[in-house]
């Protein structure tokens, strides 16, 4: 008998966890606490993870969020929000036949989604699909801090002694306070990258983030003097940190305190047995890439694939403007 899919239903938190959980290749962007926090931050992105089940017993987890656009007449499906880690995940070993399954079925259901895959998950010749390929730059942590360190390159050790000279402190943080002066921080950064940024989140997400208190959501900052100089925000799965968020006061950038910082974050992921610290994409950034590359980081391939039906979005928006 060939593989079909028998159902697709939407995905209990139960069921979802139970993926979650066991998934070698879940990033936090998988999980629904990713999700939840989206959704609480603004109530448009609306949850519409599915379960999937084969016709050989096997099932798979697609967390799903939708906006509706022009007067509900488009749903914009994301998997995951904010252009982060998505595609699959499951607690069962799949083949390329249920990869195929899936994505014909997301091609007929979907007309306007946007799916990044984690560079962790088995891929079963879902590059066949893709419409770009993209990376991200990770480090393997399975050997411990001591032969991780040993991959900073000459010029990154030397930056990391020049903040901590400069008396540059770094440290993890749930004071409200301190989320603040870093927001401060981010704006001061947006003010330089100027139309380069590539997103430009309000306070209101941040406080969102703070205000649920997750382990698996953590604030590092670095200090001079007591005041907060840069920091980022790191997301923790199983088996995953992922760097999703940064900012630096250019002020200070000549002492070098991200380099301090990601090293201290660094040797936590790799006390607490993480098995990868990720730098997550930058836009191909070569100046970026050349940061990371400092830290032994290595390129890893993270395939986007995404469909639009153009024709329907014009008349979409079209009638919208006819509504208004």
């Amino acid at each position: 008998m060939p593989l079909t899919i028998t159902s697709y239903q939407p995905a209990t938190f139960e069921e979802w966890n139970a993926h979650y959980q066991h998934c070698p290749y879940a990033t936090f962007f998988h999980s629904s606490d990713w999700m939840k926090l989206w959704h609480a931050f603004n109530p448009q992105h609306q949850i519409d993870t599915r379960h999937i089940v084969f016709s050989d017993g096997k099932t798979l987890i697609v967390p799903l969020t939708f906006v509706k656009l022009y007067k509900g007449l488009i749903k914009k499906y994301s998997s995951s929000t904010a252009g982060t880690y998505g595609g699959w995940i499951s607690k069962d070993e799949l083949t390329a036949a249920h990869i195929n399954l899936l994505m014909q079925w997301m091609q007929k259901t979907m007309e306007d989604i946007m799916v990044r895959v984690s560079p962790y998950a088995p891929l079963h010749g879902f590059d066949q699909f893709a419409i770009r390929e993209e990376h991200t730059m990770a480090i393997d942590l399975s050997e411990g801090f001591e032969a991780v360190k040993k991959g900073f390159n000459r010029g990154n050790k030397s930056s990391i002694n020049k903040a901590i000279n400069h008396g540059v402190i770094v440290k993890r943080t749930n004071d409200l306070a301190d989320w603040k002066a870093y927001f401060d921080v981010y704006q001061k950064s947006l003010k330089r990258w100027g139309d380069t940024t590539t997103s430009n989140y309000k306070w209101a997400l941040f406080e969102t983030i703070w205000e649920q208190q997750l382990d698996t959501t953590q604030l590092w900052v670095a200090q001079l003097d007591g005041a907060i100089i840069g920091g980022g925000l790191y997301v923790m799965s199983q088996h995953h940190v992922i760097y999703w968020h940064g900012a630096s006061d250019h002020d200070h950038y000549d002492i070098r305190p991200i380099n301090l910082l990601m090293h201290d974050v660094i040797q936590y992921s790799c006390e607490q047995g993480y098995q990868w610290f990720d730098f997550n994409p930058s836009g191909q950034h070569e100046g970026v890439d050349r940061f990371k590359r400092s830290f032994g980081a290595e390129a890893h391939m993270s395939y986007v694939w995404s469909q639009t039906n153009k024709r329907k979005n014009k008349l979409a928006k079209l009638v919208g403007r006819i509504k208004k």
